[in-house]
């Protein structure tokens, strides 16, 4: 890894980040990204099930089911939301 990369995989972490539900040590910016996505999906469409949440990372991690609709229904929406 270069140095230009090193620096930029660390200036992207704001503090409040570790304070977020979703976050994990070694997560890259495009993680992050997928995660506020889905988080706030998650937050907007089941705010009663708030306490069942589970990031997508911690979804692999546990091998369930609906890991990947979930990945993919992130991806759908942050393509919406930037427009491409």
């Amino acid at each position: 890894m270069t140095e230009m990369n090193r620096a930029r995989e660390e200036s992207w972490k704001h503090p409040c980040a570790f304070e977020i539900p979703y976050w994990r040590d070694g997560m890259t910016p495009e993680e992050y990204d997928l995660e506020y996505v889905y988080h706030g999906f998650f937050v907007h469409e089941h705010p009663e099930r708030l306490r069942e949440y589970k990031p997508l990372w911690k979804q692999k991690e546990l091998g369930m089911p609906e890991y990947e609709d979930n990945v993919n229904r992130a991806v759908e929406l942050r393509k919406a939301y930037l427009g491409y």
